[in-house]
């Protein structure tokens, strides 16, 4: 995070396209809160996830899709 650009910190939204991949960031608090809780069927993560990450880290919260991720999500939230 230390040698992102100030577009990062500006912006809600950064698309940032290296080694020919696409990366979309997103630093907006409500919309950060909108991707993962209320429309989280709509956003997948890319095959890089399944391919590399997942048989390095398994299936965590990182990586978890879809009801798996709701699960571990459930769980890792404190309780109010």
């Amino acid at each position: 995070m230390a040698s992102w650009g100030e577009v990062f910190y500006d912006e809600p939204i950064v698309v940032y396209r290296d080694f020919g991949l696409e990366t979309v960031f997103v630093t907006d608090p409500e919309l950060t809160l909108q991707i993962l809780l209320d429309d989280s069927d709509a956003f997948t993560k890319s095959l890089l996830y399944d391919n590399d990450l997942g048989r390095a880290g398994g299936k965590g919260l990182l990586i978890a899709e879809g009801e798996d991720w709701r699960w571990q999500r459930r769980i890792a939230a404190p309780q109010a």
